[in-house]
């Protein structure tokens, strides 16, 4: 009888232990989330159906992959990295956000949350992972700051943003003696078209206008909604006549455009280039200032505040642009960044030649394509050297360069496209590249190796 009990309790031990691991193994089939084991050599065990769907990849595919190969390029050293930090025991539960690549090409957002199991495969350290896509959580916490830092009706930077922008431009100012270049401009007797045709009419007229105004634009100019039917352009790299030049380009394009709704619609200017040592509030006081003046003289105008205009060294001709000179204050204290860096400077000014020149498209063309892929490599060799480094900002900084890379593959694309100029890639190599990035962002991480 003891015997029959024995037996009876094992039976019903293993059957609870089966439904145990059927529900399990439900559980894991049927799971939202990605779950799966990367063994000591960073291969994947098993995984689960959800991992194959999330990321477009067979289960057979899947496992015996290495992990690594699933992260986005940008992020694999630093995730191989973590990844044996925690297989050695060095990382306690890790928790963060990856960007991970598909096996259609494509990218999304994951939260992976990964724990040590040293049992696992004879004893072996494994880990075992689940990654939840978080893309659309992203892509609304990146639309929420979109809408924080722009104008919902034009698409314009808002008045806070503007003023938060401003200040880089005015650091590099006294850094670096580059010049830049603000157009205050508003429309003419705005109210009359409100309360004649209503304020849909004129918010379709802003709209508009503004549209306009982006097209005839450099990459590198910033539009921010002032208040109203106020607005502000800056310019970056650019002297007073560079930017009395787009602002007239500007007021002949919006007094020839037709509005059917409301007939006519023109605007006046006031363009200040900013003085060394100026504040804002000076600089901002001045543009209105000749902004009023062009409303004096009969409005549709441009006008420029003169007064103790900047000495400096005068535009590279008619290229809108300075010419880009390399300053031992630049010098980083690694020989392989100064190197490349300089370089760079060199394939932007044989670029301006080409544009001052008038040179053939197809030249220019593989003058830019040699500087982007340049550029490329060397954004490349710089994340490992920052993250060699230990850099605490190497993350910070490897996402940035993914967004000036992605900017300069469009700006190639609208170029030969035609929907663009061969100066639109200079200025944002020498204003996003260089005086945004080189100049401000590289700088935060060159005492990590200089000491």
């Amino acid at each position: 009888q003891a015997v029959v009990r024995d037996m009876s309790e094992r039976i019903q031990v293993e059957t609870a232990l089966r439904t145990s691991e059927a529900l399990l193994r439900t559980i894991f089939d049927t799971s939202s989330v990605a779950i799966f084991s990367i063994n000591h050599q960073g291969l994947i065990g098993f995984a689960n159906r959800r991992m194959a769907e999330m990321f477009a990849l067979p289960l057979e595919r899947l496992v015996g992959a290495s992990y690594g190969s699933l992260v986005e390029d940008s992020e694999q050293d630093q995730a191989l990295a973590n990844m044996r930090r925690h297989l050695d025991g060095d990382l306690a539960k890790v928790s963060l956000e990856r960007r991970y690549r598909c096996g259609d090409g494509s990218t999304f957002w994951g939260h992976l949350t990964a724990n040590r199991m040293p049992e696992l495969e004879g004893g072996s350290p494994s880990l075992v992972c689940v990654v939840a896509d978080i893309t659309d959580r992203k892509q609304a916490e990146q639309a929420l700051e979109e809408r924080a830092t722009r104008d919902r009706l034009t698409g314009a930077i808002n008045r806070y943003h503007m003023e938060e922008l401003i200040n880089q431009d005015l650091l590099r100012l006294e850094r670096y003696c580059h010049p830049i270049s603000l157009i205050f401009f508003d429309l003419d007797h705005f109210k009359a078209i409100n309360d004649t045709f209503g304020h849909a009419a004129g918010d379709t007229v802003l709209r508009e206008v503004c549209a306009l105004v982006r097209r005839c634009m450099r990459a590198t100019d910033m539009l921010a909604r002032w208040g109203g039917e106020e607005f502000l352009i800056t310019m970056p790299s650019s002297g007073l006549g560079v930017a009395c030049t787009l602002a007239e380009r500007i007021r002949a394009a919006v007094a020839a455009r037709p509005f059917p709704l409301v007939g006519q619609v023109t605007a006046s200017f006031g363009v200040a280039e900013c003085r060394m040592g100026e504040s804002w509030e000076s600089w901002l006081a001045r543009a209105d200032g000749a902004l009023y003046a062009a409303k004096q003289a009969g409005r549709n105008r441009v006008v420029a505040d003169r007064r103790n205009k900047p000495s400096g060294p005068p535009e590279a001709g008619n290229s809108s642009f300075l010419r880009l000179v390399w300053h031992c204050s630049y010098n980083s204290g690694h020989s392989d960044i100064d190197d490349r860096h300089s370089r760079l400077f060199d394939q932007a000014n044989s670029l301006l030649d080409a544009i001052v020149g008038n040179r053939p498209k197809g030249e220019a063309v593989e003058l830019i394509e040699a500087m982007l892929a340049d550029l490329a490599d060397h954004f490349a060799v710089e994340e490992q050297i920052f993250l060699a480094a230990g850099y605490e900002g190497a993350q910070r900084h490897i996402a940035l360069h993914r967004d000036i890379g992605d900017k300069a593959a469009q700006l190639l694309a609208d170029f030969r496209a035609d929907r663009l100029n061969a100066g639109d890639i200079f200025a944002f190599v020498a204003h996003d590249v260089v005086d945004r990035h080189m100049l401000l962002e590289d700088q935060k991480a060159y005492s990590t190796f200089t000491g």
